[in-house]
Order: structure tokens, then sequence, then C-alpha cells
């Protein structure tokens, strides 16, 4: 597997992160708050694990093969690479926004 496809962790944890809320109706609990927040802050880690690989190996192409001719591609360049942490980033800023000002809201999970 490319190190170059390490962008796509990204999406994929606050995807997870997502789903914890939307699986929590209701008031968020502390946990569930905690690992969505970690999770946000896991995409800033992945986002300088990208930097990192971009550095070392310089700009390149990762390919994920999906099946019967379909591909997943990722460009990995410093434009993609800034962009990743700068949205990682202000992800967790959100959340970490919502968290504090929904507290005891009804819908705070969902949201």
């Amino acid at each position: 597997m490319s190190l170059h496809l390490i962008p796509l962790a990204a999406p994929l944890l606050l995807l997870v992160a997502a789903a914890v809320g939307l699986l929590g109706p209701g008031r968020a609990r502390g946990g569930e708050l905690r690992l969505i927040e970690a999770l946000s802050v896991l995409t800033i880690a992945v986002a300088v694990a990208a930097v990192a690989v971009l550095v070392a190996s310089g700009a390149a192409t990762g390919v994920l093969p999906i099946g019967r001719g379909i591909a997943l591609s990722v460009r990995l360049d410093v434009v993609s690479a800034t962009m990743l942490l700068l949205v990682s980033f202000i992800g967790w800023v959100v959340v970490r926004y919502a968290a504090v000002y929904l507290d005891g809201e009804a819908r705070q999970g969902r949201f």
C-alpha cells in the first residue's frame, strides 16, 4: 500500500465521528464527546503525517483499486497537504466549539 494514501484516513475518521454522534440521539454523553474530539484531533495527526510523507518522498498520486476497473486516486502535493491541515484544524475547532456551546441541548448528539 502506498504511503500517499494516508490522506484518505482523514475523511474516514470524520465519518466515524459523525456516526458516533448520529447513533446517540439526544444529549451527547461525555464519553461520546471525548471520542468525537479525539477522532478530530487524530485527523490533524493524519494531516501532519501526510505532510511528513510529502516532505520525505515528494508529490505523488496514490491509487487505491476498488474493483472491476474502478480505482480511487489521491494526489498529495503542497496545496492538498496545506488544505488538509487547514480543514482538519478548522474541523477540530468546530467540534470543540459545538461541544461547549451546545452542552445540554436536546439534539446535541445529532449536531
